[in-house]
């Protein structure tokens, strides 16, 4: 007869090796789909080595020398995409045409304005935004224009939250991005052949 202490370590043993083997199969499972994904995101034309940057060049000297895909990827962080990056590249260049030499500095006749930067960001929109103080004065205001990276990370504030807004449809983040009415219509239009003209009619995508 088998002493009974042997056979509780025989159950122990035998219970270890069971786990053991379990815990390999749950690893060679989890390491395939991983393999999986990164397959797929290869076959997609994506990647992991590179960054937005190297997907949103339009030959545009004015458009290209900004840091428009860094300032997408801090603004929207893991949620960054080439879609977010070339959508405000669109923006730029129905803003200022790729002529961005600071300072640019627009809609000095209107209430809202002055109008900012490359991006073209309103005093209005700044402030709705909290991006200035509620009292910034025009002239403040304006003087922002010659610190350009504050003008591109406040455009890039203010079409997240018109994404926000469309709910995520980067046509519509456009066209809200200028307004409302049909000239906003005629500027999304706009945004959106360039973006097909330079990055192909997938141009959310590489």
């Amino acid at each position: 007869m088998i002493p009974i202490p042997f056979i509780i370590v025989g159950v122990g043993l035998l219970a270890a090796w069971v786990l053991l083997l379990a815990q390999a199969d749950r690893t060679s499972s989890a390491d395939s789909t991983v393999s999986a994904d990164i397959g797929g995101l290869l076959m997609s034309g994506f990647s992991p080595f590179s960054s937005l940057k190297d997907y949103t060049g339009c030959g545009i000297y004015g458009i290209d020398r900004l840091p428009l895909a860094e300032l997408v990827e801090e603004e929207f962080g893991s949620d960054a995409t080439i879609a977010h990056a070339r959508a405000m590249v669109g923006i730029c260049y129905c803003e200022c045409g790729g002529k961005s030499s600071p300072p640019v500095i627009g809609d000095t006749s209107l209430t809202v304005g002055p109008a900012i930067g490359p991006l073209q960001v309103t005093r209005a929109t700044a402030k709705d935004l909290g991006l200035v103080p509620q009292d910034e004065t025009f002239e403040a205001y304006k003087q922002r224009a010659m610190n350009e990276e504050w003008c591109l990370r406040a455009g890039v504030k203010v079409f997240a939250s018109k994404l926000l807004s469309a709910k995520g449809d980067f046509a519509d983040a456009i066209r809200r991005y200028n307004g409302s009415g049909s000239k906003a219509v005629q500027y999304r239009d706009k945004a959106l052949s360039f973006l097909a003209e330079k990055f192909g009619s997938n141009w959310q995508s590489a």
